[in-house]
């Protein structure tokens, strides 16, 4: 397996490009293929994802095409938002000839706001004359759906070789209000691999499971968050070879794209990884990492590099998850802390200058079974507050 260039359209048959202008932005795809998703369990769903469903229900999960928008989220706006999605949904798929009804849409930035129709409307058409196979699309689609993010997140990889050669490519956005309970913000991936629609869904909750759903920035759960995977390919079969490719490129592609989010937060500063050993269960694996990384008072301690790793203690101890002092043991920045229960002569100093660079890595080791598990944050700071302080003005 290896990286490739292109992003989403590094997978043949997928087409992309999209506009930043007037402080939102607009992408579109256009791609023939099958689609599965997952989508929030906030239970204020915004209209976008609702008629996604909708239309995935009814079509069978038939894919033709899709709009994003960014800049407004169309959340909490009713029966309005409904009819503003769904019209969104028409007008992109006649620009783009394409069938309605296989025409998703997707919306992201500030809530309780009705959409700028003619603004939405001008761009659509403006990005139809633009659609292309090849790498500067998907460039400007990646940059098109982002809000606050620092800079696009895009992977692309190839694995394997000849008949069992898959193609895996993804872009995503998400730089605050995560904290997943089903998938991420926003991402959108696409694959060569003939698959039948059980697999697809499979593979996607599995991937999701290790990706997105371990990733938290600021512990806000969006109204919006989805994540959309197609196949191009015609075909529907589920050869053993071809799966096994499929599952490792997804799932690198979507802890990559996870990893990106994390690390280009708003006001983020350091990516933090939790990596939790010897737990009892893989839920306790996995809860117990998230609930390190979710942690306010860690996230600021990395961010002041301060080793105070009482705070790791606490979030481990209100997790949920099976522990006991006696066999817990801690490294931040690889040197340990805490090992087998026992407290370590570390050098405090040294530590902290250790911690003082783009990534943070803590390691826990419960002691009690076999499980292990990945989680991904990222500091806070002054920053992150000034961005949200100011959101909506």
């Amino acid at each position: 397996m290896f990286e490739i260039d292109g992003g989403i359209c590094a997978v043949e048959g997928v087409e992309a490009s999209g506009v930043k202008e007037e402080g939102s932005g607009l992408a579109l795809i256009r791609a023939r293929g099958l689609c599965t998703g997952m989508f929030t369990k906030n239970r204020f769903m915004a209209p976008p994802l609702i008629v996604c469903k909708e239309k995935l229900g009814k079509t069978g999960g038939k894919f033709s095409g899709i709009v994003i928008s960014s800049g407004n989220a169309n959340s909490y706006t009713g029966s309005e938002g409904i009819e503003d999605a769904r019209e969104m949904a028409r007008f992109a798929a006649e620009c783009m000839g394409i069938p309605e009804d296989e025409t998703l849409v997707s919306s992201t930035g500030i809530i309780g706001r009705r959409l700028d129709m003619k603004l939405i409307k001008r761009q659509i058409e403006k990005v139809a004359q633009t659609l292309e196979h090849g790498k500067e699309g998907a460039h400007r689609a990646a940059e098109a759906i982002l809000t606050t993010d620092r800079e696009k997140k895009e992977v692309a990889v190839e694995v394997g070789e000849g008949k069992n050669r898959v193609v895996v490519g993804g872009m995503a956005k998400g730089a605050g209000m995560v904290y997943p309970n089903m998938a991420t913000m926003l991402a959108f991936i696409f694959t060569d691999a003939p698959l039948s629609p059980s697999t697809l869904k499979e593979c996607l909750k599995q991937s999701v499971d290790k990706s997105f759903h371990m990733l938290t920035i600021d512990g806000d759960m969006s109204t919006n968050d989805m994540v959309l995977l197609t196949t191009v390919s015609n075909r529907r079969e589920d050869i053993p070879q071809v799966k096994e490719n499929f599952t490792k490129g997804l799932e690198y592609v979507c802890v990559e794209l996870a990893k990106m989010m994390a690390k280009g937060a708003e006001g983020a500063t350091t990516l933090i990884t939790v990596e939790v050993r010897g737990a009892s269960s893989l839920e306790d694996a996995r809860k117990s990492a998230r609930t390190i990384a979710n942690s306010t008072l860690l996230k600021t301690a990395v961010y002041g590099r301060d080793p105070n790793w009482g705070r790791i203690v606490a979030a481990l101890g209100y997790s949920g998850a099976r522990a006991s002092p006696d066999t817990l043991s801690i490294a931040i920045a690889d040197v340990w802390v805490v090992k087998s229960g026992e407290i370590q002569n570390f050098d405090y100093e040294e530590l902290k200058k250790k911690m003082d660079c783009d990534e943070v890595k803590i390691t826990v080791d419960l002691g009690c079974g076999k499980y292990s598990a990945v989680a991904w944050g990222c500091d806070l700071s002054e920053e992150y507050v000034r961005i949200n302080s100011e959101f909506s003005t």
